[in-house]
């Protein structure tokens, strides 16, 4: 969905929208369920924006939740694929590069390497120690993240069971820990095990 037509639509959050508008069981069991199961976060922290935008497209777009082709692992794996992946390397600092030059990698080792691309794929704490000289908008991109207190649970059970549901939310109300619980349907068919 394009999220540049909801600008006008940021001046409110989506717990207080839908209560003003669909009530307070709805803004609670509904809306709240939703943000906390696909956002981890609570409706009061969300856009309305961001919100109606993907309410339009469950609407005009017949939207269902589709899965790539081989699991939730294969899209970061297809990237991987096509870059130079270090694993089990930890990183103590990134020097960013200077008008075109190369990023610099300090190792823990103190081994120093040099690459044209860095992806970062740490917390924004983690990722504030490491990353050295930070421009003004990398400073307030990390400064403005907040980590949700929900979590997902993972369920392995037999498919026949809820042949027709991967995922179900939770609303805030109901727990203040746990967002949704999944089966193993949500990794793609091929993971389902009878």
């Amino acid at each position: 969905f394009n999220l540049s037509t909801t600008v006008d639509e940021d001046s409110e959050n989506v717990y207080d929208y839908s209560k003003r508008v669909l009530g307070k069981d709805s803004a609670n069991y509904l809306a709240e369920g939703l943000i906390n199961g696909y956002q981890f976060h609570r409706a009061s922290e969300v856009s309305r924006g961001v919100f109606t935008a993907f309410v339009r497209t469950i609407k005009f777009d017949k939207w269902t939740l589709h899965k790539t082709q081989g699991g939730m692992i294969a899209l970061s794996q297809a990237m991987a694929d096509k870059l130079t992946v270090h694993l089990s390397m930890p990183v103590l600092e990134v020097i960013q590069s200077k008008e075109g030059g190369k990023n610099v990698l300090i190792f823990k080792d103190q081994e120093r390497k040099e690459f044209d691309l860095v992806v970062i794929s740490s917390t924004a704490n983690i990722t504030r120690t490491i990353l050295k000289d930070q421009t003004i908008q990398q400073d307030h991109l990390l400064n403005q993240v907040e980590y949700s207190k929900t979590i997902s649970l993972a369920y392995k059970l037999d498919a026949s069971l809820l042949p027709d549901v991967t995922n179900v939310f939770t609303p805030w109300v109901e727990s203040q820990t746990i967002a949704s619980w999944t089966n193993q349907k949500m990794k793609g068919e091929e993971f389902i095990k009878d």
